[in-house]
């Protein structure tokens, strides 16, 4: 890869990376209730994902999911620092899965699938070392269960649109 060529992947990447650190900071700045920034702040999350996976690779859009959840803790989204490792494999699934499937229509699907999994999971493995109240744990349940799904599925079809779009600007 020459120069230039790598001069834009790095360029774009940081563009995605501050349009989704920028979509992470909607719930600072307009007032909602947690549950309903969970699901706009993770479908447009996820559509930035699945759209640098599709674009700029998976090594581009790994650096950018890393970050991400950082952010999320330094924001107080995520309640427990144990929780970030998790998100990173959770985006790192999604990525890689997106990745492997990008051509199929239907089953590229379940990389929404598998990172709602891996998040729980993980997030039920950290909350072991880590007294959590009742209330918090089924909040959480909801929010890396169910919701990630919703999410993933959601930004994938935001991020197709996003891409037929820029390419047919392109053209």
């Amino acid at each position: 890869m020459n120069n230039r060529k790598k001069t834009e992947m790095l360029t774009r990447s940081a563009i995605l990376l501050g349009l989704a650190i920028l979509c992470q900071s909607i719930r600072l700045i307009i007032p909602m209730p947690p549950f309903v920034s969970v699901f706009i702040v993770g479908v447009l999350v996820n559509a930035i994902l699945a759209l640098s996976t599709y674009e700029l690779g998976v090594k581009n859009t790994f650096l950018i999911s890393f970050v991400l959840p950082f952010v999320s803790y330094m924001q107080g989204q995520l309640p427990v620092i144990l929780f970030i490792p998790v998100i990173i494999a959770g985006n790192g699934v999604y990525i890689v899965v997106l990745n492997l499937l990008k051509g199929n229509n239907i089953y590229v699907y379940g990389a929404a699938l598998l990172k709602a999994v891996v998040i729980y999971l993980g997030v039920y493995l950290a909350s072991i070392f880590v007294e959590l109240p009742p209330i918090i744990m089924n909040t959480l349940a909801i929010t890396f269960g169910y919701a990630q799904i919703f999410t993933g599925c959601v930004g994938i079809v935001l991020a197709r649109i996003a891409i037929r779009f820029l390419h047919s600007a392109k053209s």
